[in-house]
């Protein structure tokens, strides 16, 4: 789910890219924090790329992925 929605985002093919979400971030982590039996408030925020993925659990995962801000 987030690989596909960074690549909604970047309007690219991320499999075909020198790409590996894990790189940036644990998967098995993540699948901790968002287990079904963990707290409801979770948010998680990283960058991965030139993206922002932020992950919010509520019962369910949200996923938003935008374009990082390399101003600062």
């Amino acid at each position: 789910m987030i690989l596909e929605a960074i690549e909604d985002q970047k309007g690219e093919d991320l499999s075909e890219a020198d790409f590996r979400l894990y790189d940036d971030i644990d998967p098995d982590a993540l699948d901790n924090l968002f287990r079904k039996d963990a707290n409801a408030d979770t948010t998680v925020e990283f960058n991965t790329d030139d993206v922002t993925v932020t992950l919010r659990g509520d019962g369910t995962v949200k996923i938003r992925v935008e374009p990082r801000d390399t101003d600062n």
